[in-house]
């Protein structure tokens, strides 16, 4: 038997080791397998861990007899990877360390799941003050805050925004456009608003011109869409402006049209249970009195994710009511029903939605679950019972 030193070629070598080795230009790089390949790929070009889904894919195009070069433009070519570039041309301000800029602000507190950096908003300024530095340090244009991609979740909101009968839908916080984009393909009309620079250069060819820059407090879109849809994005408006914001999105639906938001609402709810439970002494204390002052910060002092609204579900709740919008709880639980294995598995946090309408809404709420349902039976790969 010979030893590794005396084979003839680095394939041999890769051909031992595994037998699903790579061709010999892959093996003299030190790769020996297309997983391998596609792994150093993910890694190399969008800087992260392959998932499971794309590595997959990407390996059953090798194995299928892609050539490597495609699969390489391919990657290139994805909106992730767009994100990756621009960002290298144009790299977003640093962010600075807060808690040195403010330290009188923040405290270290112990919670269920670890320690918290935690930033307390002693006065409202100090909410305003935070509102102005996320804004000045272009925190929204930081890759990562929000995904450009179509994946499924982009086609999961579509679907439900389709099932809740939508000729004509705007998105708030649209970013690059991927849900408005498959709406757009879907043959609605499609409009967004969005207040981060960088969406502008990566957003989808197909809707780029229906994205407006700016605060829907200060744009008149002249007219009234079927469906608002806010996913993710609420959360990021300061707790006193939050009221108005409802205020303005009632006015852009019609008696017969829905809000559909997603957001981070934390403690018990009758119809989605707890996605998000309470871990904070003073949210604890405060609980649906009003929002809450101590936000759960990164070590830098940067409120997570940039959120600013940090409530329980009856505040949101609430506020929303308090702008003539009430929740449909029958299409919120068609929606649950229909997506608990989604939940549970791909996208636990999505479970936090409301589905909010005018009190006179004619529509009836079975009939529009019915119409979810039907629109969401349309994705193949949807994880169900």
């Amino acid at each position: 038997m010979g030893e590794f030193g005396k084979l003839d070629t680095p394939t041999q070598v890769s051909d031992l080791l595994d037998p699903v080795a790579s061709d010999p230009a892959t093996s003299q790089i030190g790769l020996r397998t297309d997983r391998d390949v596609v792994s150093a790929l993910y890694e190399g070009l969008m800087g992260r861990v392959a998932d499971v889904d794309g590595l997959n894919h990407h390996v059953e195009a090798l194995r299928c007899g892609l050539p490597l070069s495609t699969v390489i433009r391919s990657m290139a070519h994805s909106e992730e990877f767009k994100a990756k570039a621009i960002e290298l041309v144009f790299p977003p301000a640093e962010l600075p360390d807060l808690t040195k800029i403010m330290p009188e602000r923040y405290r270290v507190e112990q919670a269920e799941h670890g320690t918290c950096t935690v930033f307390h908003a002693k006065t409202d300024d100090d909410i305003s003050q935070m509102e102005r530095m996320i804004v000045e340090y272009r925190y929204y244009d930081h890759l990562g805050v929000w995904n450009p991609r179509i994946d499924l979740d982009k086609r999961v909101t579509a679907s439900i925004v389709r099932g809740l009968g939508a000729r004509s839908c705007l998105e708030l916080g649209c970013f690059t456009g991927p849900v408005l984009s498959v709406l757009k393909d879907a043959g609605l009309e499609v409009a967004g608003i969005e207040v981060s620079h960088l969406a502008f250069v990566m957003a989808y060819p197909n809707i780029r011109n229906q994205i407006i820059y700016g605060d829907l407090l200060t744009q008149r879109l002249g007219q009234q869409f079927d469906v608002v849809v806010g996913m993710d994005v609420l959360e990021h408006i300061s707790p006193f402006k939050l009221g108005l914001y409802f205020e303005r999105v009632a006015q852009m639906i019609p008696n017969s049209g829905y809000v559909f938001i997603n957001s981070p609402m934390f403690g018990q709810d009758d119809v989605f249970g707890t996605v998000f439970p309470p871990y904070l002494e003073e949210w604890k204390r405060v609980g649906a009195a009003g929002f809450w002052r101590d936000f759960d910060c990164s070590p830098t002092g940067w409120p997570l994710h940039g959120h600013l609204v940090w409530a329980s579900v009856e505040w949101w709740e609430r506020i929303a009511k308090r702008s003539g919008l009430v929740r449909d709880r029958i299409v919120e639980a068609a929606i649950q029903a229909e997506l608990s294995e989604f939940f549970r598995h791909l996208a636990p946090a999505r479970k936090s939605l409301f589905v909010l309408r005018h009190l006179d809404n004619p529509r009836e709420p079975r009939e529009v679950g019915l119409s979810i349902k039907a629109t969401l039976g349309q994705i193949d790969d949807l994880p169900r019972v």
